[in-house]
């Protein structure tokens, strides 16, 4: 299915970009990312910071429709914290654990545009496929003033490619020479990571993006 997927999406670039006009670019921007764990583990589960960098292409096939092909360094983050008094030994046990999933995405969106003179409003979506390549967790761990930190490799356990769904919206504004497009994605995880029978794990990101098109 996912060999499928793949030859139709380039299927689509070759049949819709033979007579485009082509530009290309660079890519900025930070996320804020969206864990979803099955089952919920005890303690707080909450989001995580991070960025994305890369290169963009952006074939015009229209003044109304385009379709832009990305290459992005990717970082989906998430922090888990766990605190436990142990009434034997009279101490409390804190647990501070921050996860970090890394790719490089592929996403392929089809936009469609708003033209005006200087800015060109436009609203996207496609499919965006991410290569894994490290999964880490950083653990620290502390109880009566002692702290032990370590980090975990959860390679192993991961999938080795993830699938998203990926919504877009921004601007083109023109100026002497370039292109500045900033814009608002929203990147909904489709594919449960964890390859264990012990649970699921997805991850979505909410991601702010500058770029600049030449």
């Amino acid at each position: 299915m996912r060999k499928i997927l793949l030859l139709g999406i380039a299927f689509l670039l070759l049949s819709a970009t033979a007579n485009a006009q082509i530009r290309g670019g660079l890519k900025v921007g930070g996320n804020l990312n969206f864990p979803k764990w099955e089952p919920v583990p005890l303690g707080e589960l909450s989001s995580g910071l991070s960025f994305n960098i890369g290169g963009a292409l952006d074939f015009g096939i229209s003044k109304n429709f385009g379709i832009e092909v990305n290459l992005l360094y990717n970082n989906h983050r998430s922090n888990w914290d766990y605190s436990e008094f142990d009434p034997y030994y009279g101490v409390l046990l804190d647990l501070d654990v921050i996860t970090t999933l890394q790719s490089i995405s592929i996403p392929v969106l089809a936009k469609v545009k708003f033209p005006a003179r200087q800015m060109v409003p436009f609203l996207g979506i496609g499919p965006e496929i991410g290569l894994i390549l490290s999964h880490k967790s950083r653990v620290k761990a502390s109880a009566d003033g002692s702290v032990y930190e370590t980090t975990v490799d959860l390679g192993d356990e991961t999938t080795a490619i993830n699938f998203a769904l990926t919504f877009c919206g921004g601007l083109d504004i023109t100026l002497p020479g370039v292109i500045l497009s900033p814009e608002l994605r929203f990147s909904l995880g489709l594919i449960d990571l964890d390859e264990t029978d012990i649970g699921t794990m997805k991850n979505s990101q909410l991601i702010l993006l500058f770029g600049v098109k030449f």
